[in-house]
Formats: structure tokens, C-alpha cells, sequence
């Protein structure tokens, strides 16, 4: 004999249709999707600038602000505090605001990514925006160097 509780609530057989309790409606069951994991996609945002005769791929501050979970405004107001510095790349402005010229985009390479990744994984902040960053001050250290290794590697060349 069946159990009453699992003729009412138990799964439905195969190729038959649920219903809403109380309704005609069926009810849509979302069906698996093949979906492709891309693993870094702060890495397809990039440009190619020369640098001592060879191109290297420069990754604007959207790329950063995506590998660190953060918006863009986190990142321009973290670079404005010192809390990370400065972009070392820049492409050349071409607007001018207020009668004054204004910097280019913001670039940077993909080793200054990935060492400021690792910095805020280290420390559990990746797509924390507010960081209490009096108590971080070996991070922004660990960062400046990373990022002076890279630039100096990247202009080396």
C-alpha cells in the first residue's frame, strides 16, 4: 500500500507534468545549459602597446576591477587614496575638460593584475569594496613592490 505523504508530496514520475498546488499552470523547471566556464575574463579586455620595441598587452582599470570583485569607482578611489597606486601606463588623452588636457586610460599588465590578486586572496578582500585599510598597510606595500618589479621588468625589455 502506498504511503499517503509520499503520493502527495513525492517526486514525480517520469514524463509526467507538475502543477502548481491549486492551479492549471505547470510548473517550468529550468533545464540544464551547457555552460563554459571562463576561468579569468578580465583577461579578454586588453590592448597592445610597444614598449621598448615589443608589444605587450595592456589591460585597462576595468580588467583590475573585475579580477579584484570591486567597480571601477572602488579602484579610482582606492588609487586616489593611496590604497594601490597609480597606474605606471597610460594611453595619450585626446580630451580636454575644463580647458585642461586630461590623462589617458589607465594600464596595466597582466603580472600587476595577478600580484594584486593575490594580495587581496591572501588576505580574503577579493570583492570586498570596503576595506579598513589602517589595518592593511602591509598590503599596500606588497602591491607597490609587485607592481615596481613589474614595471621595471616591462621596460626593461
Amino acid at each position: 500500500m502506498p504511503d499517503l505523504v509520499d503520493e502527495m508530496f513525492g517526486d514525480t514520475p517520469e514524463g509526467e507534468e507538475e502543477y502548481y498546488p491549486g492551479s492549471r499552470r505547470k510548473i517550468e523547471r529550468e533545464k540544464p545549459t551547457d555552460v563554459e566556464f571562463i576561468a579569468d575574463p578580465w583577461q579578454e579586455n586588453y590592448t597592445m602597446k610597444k614598449i621598448g620595441g615589443i608589444y605587450i598587452p595592456m589591460y585597462p582599470i576595468g580588467a583590475l576591477a573585475d579580477a579584484l570583485g570591486v567597480s571601477v569607482q572602488t579602484v579610482r578611489y582606492w588609487t586616489s587614496k593611496g590604497h594601490i597606486p597609480d597606474a605606471p601606463f597610460r594611453l595619450p588623452s585626446n580630451m580636454i575638460i575644463g580647458g585642461q588636457k586630461t590623462k589617458g586610460r589607465r594600464l596595466y599588465t597582466e603580472e600587476m593584475i595577478q600580484a594584486a590578486v593575490q594580495a587581496f586572496e591572501e588576505r580574503g578582500l577579493l570583492g570586498v569594496a570596503r576595506i579598513e585599510w589602517k589595518t592593511q598597510l602591509d598590503l599596500v606595500s606588497e602591491i607597490q613592490r609587485a607592481w615596481t618589479r613589474a614595471y621595471n621588468k616591462t621596460t626593461a625589455t
